[in-house]
Parts: structure tokens; C-alpha cells; sequence
């Protein structure tokens, strides 16, 4: 199911699609590949909701750094539920780093233990300012 979904919105590099979300499933590592090639190629990527796909922090990263380049784009980044390892941190530390307009970030039940210095290096590079409310 997942691998024709993914292959829709990799065919149609034009998608005026803003919003993505699939939640409360399991995504193996094979889906997490489709879904990262599938989001790497759309034009635009303002909210991207993958609360409770139990991914686990490689496949995780690969979604994160698939969406780099809508970094400055990403209002919301919803990622409850995952698994948040090194792996997952520092591509979403690279993902933050970018994100200009971000205003909802959630990271609850990851399972991670992110450190003070963390968000710390992240506020004094001023990169939290947009963001309103973090979970």
C-alpha cells in the first residue's frame, strides 16, 4: 500500500501537495525508503505528520534528510511515537538548522533523550525563534 502511494507522489514531481500525513501505522525500513525518495521530489513540503509510524531511527533519518530542502518551507514536523537516535537527531538538527518558519516541532514518546545542549545549540544559533510550540 505504501509503496503505491509513495510511487503516486514521486510520478507527479508538479504536486501542489503542502501537507503529508500518515500516522499510527507501522513503516518498515522499505517504506521509509519509499517515502523518503517520494518526499525528496515534491516541489513544496510545508507539514509532514509521521506521529506513531514506530519507525525506527535509520529509516527515520532517511525521511529527514530526504526533506531537506523544504527545511526553510516546514510549519510542522510531527515525529511522536518514533524512535529518535543519533541517527535521527543530528538529521533533524541538520533540519532544524534550516527551518525558518517552523512553529510546531514534536518529538514526545521518541524514546529520546535529547540533551539540554541540543536545543541549546540550536537556540543560540537563533533557529527556534519561529517555532511556537514544542512537544
Amino acid at each position: 500500500m505504501y509503496g503505491k502511494l509513495c510511487g503516486a507522489l514521486a510520478i507527479n514531481k508538479s504536486s501542489a501537495l503542502c501537507e503529508f500525513a500518515i500516522t499510527n501505522c507501522a513503516l518498515n525500513t522499505q517504506a521509509a525508503n519509499n517515502l523518503a525518495a517520494a518526499l525528496g521530489r515534491l516541489p513544496f513540503l510545508a507539514s509532514l505528520d509521521l506521529s506513531n509510524t514506530q519507525m525506527h531511527d535509520e529509516a527515520l533519518a532517511t525521511v529527514l534528510l530526504s526533506i531537506l530542502r523544504h527545511a526553510e518551507d516546514i510549519e510542522q514536523l510531527l515525529l511522536g511515537g518514533n524512535t529518535i537516535g543519533q541517527q535521527s537527531q543530528v538529521a533533524l538538527y541538520k533540519l532544524l538548522m534550516g527551518a525558518k518558519s517552523l512553529k510546531e516541532l514534536d518529538v514526545s514518546n521518541s524514546g529520546s533523550q535529547f540533551t539540554f545542549s541540543f536545543f541549546s545549540r540550536l537556540t543560540n544559533a537563533a533557529m527556534l525563534s519561529s517555532i511556537q510550540k514544542i512537544v
